[in-house]
């Protein structure tokens, strides 16, 4: 049970590691994914990003620490239910479900409202089993293991843009 308690917050750590990096990287197309969902002033759309992003890395950091029960969980569940409605308001009707949600890594664009929900099903996993406490040695091995697993797909995301070129 606790392998599935760790291996929960890698995953939900790594996606938010993800999102907050390719969103960092190129916040100018952030800020226009955004003002395609239309539910937001224009004047609104920069400071709405930068709420995500630093959202974004509050949540990865909580989840590697162990920091917030229950806060960390209910802000998580709540951004990824938000995400999903607006994401299926937005592409409803289209042949194509996917977002811009991960930047150039593709892979985890496809299926937003899949990948969503299966990352809401390791918040609830991590609600679960809140009662075994994560100690300052895992929390470090949590935090390298989630470093290591962004860089590896940035590696491999540069490796597929050199190809490209």
């Amino acid at each position: 049970m606790v392998f599935l308690l760790y291996t929960a917050n890698i995953i939900i750590a790594v996606s938010f590691l993800l999102a907050f990096n390719s969103k960092l990287r190129n916040i100018f197309n952030f800020q226009l994914e955004i003002s395609s969902y239309n539910i937001l002033p224009f004047k609104t759309i920069s400071i709405a990003a930068r709420l995500v992003i630093g959202l974004e890395l509050l949540l990865a950091i909580a989840f590697i620490f162990d920091l917030w029960e229950v806060w960390r969980q209910a802000m998580s569940i709540i951004l990824l239910v938000f995400f999903s409605i607006i994401t299926w308001r937005k592409n409803r009707g289209k042949a194509q479900n996917s977002c811009s949600c991960f930047g150039e890594v593709s892979f985890l664009n496809k299926n937003p409202l899949l990948r969503n929900g299966l990352l809401i099903l390791f918040v609830l996993i991590t609600m679960y089993n809140a009662e075994i406490p994560i100690n300052t040695i895992v929390s470090l091995q949590l935090m390298f293991l989630s470093i290591w697993l962004v860089l590896l797909i940035e590696i491999l995301f540069i490796k597929n843009w050199v190809k490209r070129i």
